[in-house]
């Protein structure tokens, strides 16, 4: 059963296939992959291009530097919230960097509203969420990420995890990219080129790492259109209109923990969960951005394991409670 979310490229999708011998609801669900397979990959390589090329600007490397010198606590979280913001969203980049700075003596609550940031507020995530969701449901999600990437900085003084890091250096932190590490973390989409790199060589290389993200996340991103396309035309008709709110909030949590971090692999169910209304969409967003299964994995490298676990079980609480009031008020 097809759901309220034509578009005219979806028209025009299903005017070339209906062309070909297959039945209806094929016809209805091929539209509906291909179109919004076809808007995901514009947006993800025009976002992913231009914001490769601003993280290649040396101003990334002076907030990094800046976690390392200031001693000032707020000024720190200040700069790890701005360091967050103009991360790559790729966890294998994220988290080695997080264990260099942990390494060098970092505190790990800085770090933890750093990661959060990061993995939440990234200037893809936002770029790409203000495009597509109507102005109240981007600024209502932009100040629960906000608050639940500073509370998350509390979490080693809540749980007294302070110094619990395995003292690994960043070249230590194997992130299995394929890229080697040095100690400046010369990664292949998150570049610390020098600053008189000219403007072409910072384009090739933020060309560069868009295939290279592209090649890691575009399983992902087919396996949620694939599970979206079939949850949006074989559900029966109301049901994703809100007619079974419960199911709907069970399934939002569900892909919310389940599916890939990165904004474009959750696009498809955001989409489709914005069909049921904002509200149960922005339970399933702050599930899906705050929880990364693979990033978690990778600081087990950095921290023990008890640290990481209370940090996801801390961020998996945040969620919920402000899934409330973002329930409630949307």
């Amino acid at each position: 059963m097809s759901h309220s979310h034509e578009t005219g490229l979806v028209h025009l999708m299903e005017d070339f296939l209906s062309s070909l011998p297959l039945p209806d609801n094929a016809v209805e669900m091929l539209a509906h992959f291909f179109s919004e397979l076809i808007t995901i990959l514009a947006l993800f390589f025009i976002i992913t291009a231009v914001v490769s090329f601003l993280s290649s600007l040396p101003f990334l490397s002076r907030f990094r530097q800046g976690l390392k010198d200031r001693k000032s606590a707020p000024l720190r979280y200040a700069l790890a919230v701005g360091a967050g913001l103009l991360s790559p969203f790729c966890s294998c980049t994220i988290v080695p960097v997080f264990a260099g700075l942990l390494a060098v003596g970092v505190p790990t609550g800085c770090l933890f509203t750093f990661l959060t940031v990061a993995s939440t507020m990234n200037l893809t995530t936002l770029a790409t969420l203000f495009l597509q969701t109507d102005r109240v449901f981007f600024f209502t999600y932009l100040a629960f990420a906000f608050t639940i990437s500073l509370i998350s900085g509390l979490v080693p003084w809540l749980y007294d995890i302070r110094g619990q890091n395995k003292g690994l250096s960043l070249c230590e932190c194997d992130c299995h990219c394929g890229h080697h590490h040095d100690s400046e973390h010369h990664h292949a989409h998150d570049p610390d080129l020098v600053e008189n790199a000219s403007f072409s060589h910072r384009l090739h290389h933020a060309l560069k790492d868009t295939i290279h993200v592209l090649k890691e996340i575009w399983l992902w991103v087919i396996l949620s259109l694939v599970i979206s396309s079939l949850l949006a035309h074989l559900t029966p008709a109301g049901f994703l209109g809100g007619g079974s709110a419960p199911i709907l909030l069970l399934l939002a949590v569900f892909f919310g923990i389940l599916v890939h971090p990165d904004v474009f692999s959750v696009l498809p169910f955001l989409t489709l969960f914005l069909e049921s209304g904002r509200n149960v969409a922005m339970v399933f967003l702050l599930f899906a951005m705050s929880i990364s299964i693979p990033g978690l994995l990778l600081m087990c490298k950095a921290l023990k394991v008890r640290s990481v676990l209370l940090y996801a079980a801390t961020l998996l609480l945040l969620a919920a409670v402000f899934s409330l009031p973002g329930y409630l008020l949307l």
